[in-house]
């Protein structure tokens, strides 16, 4: 274990001040446990972050922008205010690391690089966070659109499958640049290399540009399977009136700097309902989750049915009202799909 570290975690708040104090106890919980020094940074892009602890036992600074500089900007204005940390850990409000996870993590930091935990959906530790991904290129987009579009939604599905299946299953840190901005150790050394986050992307995309600038500049970053957290999906972007405005100007400027094709089209299938019981006839598969139509990205949960193959599903209590209406892929070891569903829609 990595001891005597000095670490600044930034946690960039919108929205959720109800989150922000639990966060900072546990922060400064795992980093005594790790032996680091820590300085918690809030960064309030919404007004309404509480006040912090007077005793200071768990306590924070806040920076209040003028306005909400977006994720990437929130966290370069953090690494301003505190510039000689040696690491750096990016912290959404609405993720929870597991007890232990922060040592792990400091355990495989890379000074000029990054590493990431493993994410989950839900507090039972069933549904992986897919890793991130990139607007499709133009050969896949055309297959997209052309006259056989089930047909080739289905292998863009199997060959996003191999990817992600590749993070899920690791079990030894995985050189990888697909993680998630949600939870990043980064190390100040990474940030003389790189630079800082582009700000030009206020939401989404950010840690994928600067990951990919990363690793074009000589740095490497790491999935840490060992550290876990848990990701509440969708529970801070949902609060930004403005997302889908923000999405697809982040999406556009990383089409236009890399020279890939925009994301999937618009791709209606008509998905028979999920019965949450069905034979299967395998010992072992695998359940993709989606808000999509295309049916990626997704998370996952993989599940031994015993020798009775039978499959019966309900999403964790916590995500089944904001999962409904979402695609439900079942998939075997080898990556073939079962069957294809759509869970109940709770409207």
């Amino acid at each position: 274990m990595m001891t005597g570290c000095d670490l600044a975690a930034v946690v960039v708040h919108y929205r959720t001040p109800d989150r922000i104090a639990p966060t900072s106890e546990a922060l400064h919980r795992q980093a005594r446990e790790a032996g680091c020094t820590l300085r918690v940074v809030v960064v309030d892009q919404s007004g309404d972050a509480p006040d912090p602890d007077p005793t200071g036992a768990i306590g924070w600074c806040t920076l209040r922008p003028l306005d909400n500089l977006g994720y990437a900007g929130g966290f370069n204005a953090a690494v301003r205010q505190v510039p000689d940390a040696a690491y750096y850990l990016l912290l959404n409000p609405d993720v929870e690391l597991e007890e232990g996870a922060l040592s792990r993590l400091m355990s495989h930091a890379l000074p000029r690089g990054a590493v990431g935990p493993m994410l989950f959906w839900d507090a039972d530790f069933r549904l992986l966070q897919p890793p991130t991904r990139e607007p499709e290129t133009p050969r896949w987009l055309s297959m997209l659109h052309g006259p056989l579009p089930n047909a080739a939604a289905s292998w863009h599905r199997r060959r996003w499958r191999a990817r992600a299946r590749r993070h899920w299953r690791a079990r030894d840190p995985l050189p990888t640049r697909h993680l998630s901005g949600a939870c990043l150790l980064i190390g100040r050394a990474a940030l003389d290399l790189v630079g800082p986050m582009d700000e030009r992307f206020r939401l989404y995309y950010e840690e994928t540009d600067w990951l990919r600038r990363l690793w074009t500049a000589g740095g490497r970053s790491l999935l840490v399977p060992s550290a876990r957290g848990v990701h509440e999906f969708d529970a801070s972007a949902s609060q930004e009136d403005r997302r889908e405005e923000w999405f697809a100007h982040s999406e556009s400027l990383y089409r236009d700097r890399y020279g890939v094709g925009t994301d999937l089209p618009a791709h209606e299938e008509e998905l028979p309902a999920w019965p949450a019981s069905l034979a299967i006839g395998r010992r072992r598969v695998w359940l993709e989750l989606s808000p999509f139509s295309s049916g990626v990205p997704a998370a996952a949960e993989r599940l031994d049915l015993g020798s009775g193959g039978r499959l019966t599903w309900t999403p964790p209590p916590e995500l089944a009202a904001r999962v409904s209406g979402f695609s439900l892929t079942v998939v075997d070891e080898r990556g073939r799909e079962l069957g294809r569903y759509q869970l109940a829609s709770s409207d």
